[in-house]
C-alpha cells in the first residue's frame, strides 16, 4: 500500500513539474494579451477603484487637455476622471482602428474601445506653453518597454478619449489619457 502511494505521489509530482513551465508560459502570454487585460482595466476605471495599480511609479500618467486652442499635457500620479465611459459596455472591445477620423467623427461605429498596437514615437504631441513649442513626452530610457497600445474610445459616434498603455515588467500600465479634441 505504501509503495503504491509513493508511486502515485511521485507520478503526480512529475506531472506537475512537466506542466509547470507550460502553465507559466500560458500565464505570461495571457498577461501580455491586451484584449484579456482591457476589460479588467475598464471595470476598475468605471468603478474608480484600484486605479493606482495601473500606473507605473516612474512614469505616472500624462493627461492631455485643450483648455484653449492648444493641447497641453500634465504628468499626474492618478488617473483622470473618465465618467463618460460608464455608459459604454466593457464588452464593446474591438481589436482594430475605428473607421472615421478624430475631428469628423466615426459614423456607423458602435460606442466602444478600439485598440491598435503603436510605438513610443506615436505618443501624442502637446504644446509647451513656457517654451512656446510643440513637444513629445520623453519616457525614461532605462525601462524595458515591450509594447505600446492606443485605445480610441468612441461615444455617440464621436471621439471621447485616447488611452495609451505600455507593457513592461510583465504588466500593462496606463501612460496617457488624451482628451484633446478638435474644439478650440
Amino acid at each position: 500500500m505504501k509503495k503504491t502511494f509513493n508511486v502515485l505521489f511521485i507520478s503526480m509530482l512529475l506531472a506537475l513539474v512537466a506542466c509547470g513551465p507550460n502553465q507559466e508560459q500560458k500565464a505570461l502570454k495571457a498577461s501580455q494579451d491586451f484584449k484579456t487585460f482591457l476589460p479588467t482595466f475598464l471595470e476598475a476605471a468605471k468603478a474608480v477603484k484600484n486605479q493606482e495599480v495601473y500606473l507605473h511609479k516612474d512614469l505616472g500618467v500624462y493627461v492631455y487637455t485643450n483648455p484653449g486652442t492648444v493641447c497641453v499635457a500634465t504628468k499626474n500620479n492618478k488617473v483622470a476622471n473618465m465618467d463618460g465611459m460608464n455608459e459604454i459596455p466593457a464588452t464593446n472591445i474591438f481589436d482594430r482602428k475605428p473607421k472615421g477620423t478624430y475631428c469628423e467623427g466615426y459614423p456607423g461605429e458602435k460606442d466602444g474601445f478600439y485598440f491598435v498596437e503603436t510605438t513610443k514615437d506615436d505618443l501624442p504631441s502637446y504644446f509647451d506653453v513656457e517654451g512656446q513649442t510643440g513637444k513629445k513626452v520623453v519616457l525614461p530610457k532605462n525601462l524595458d518597454y515591450k509594447k505600446f497600445i492606443k485605445v480610441t474610445v468612441i461615444k455617440g459616434e464621436s471621439f471621447y478619449v485616447e488611452l495609451y498603455f505600455t507593457f513592461l515588467d510583465s504588466t500593462w500600465y496606463l501612460i496617457g489619457q488624451n482628451f484633446c479634441d478638435c474644439s478650440a
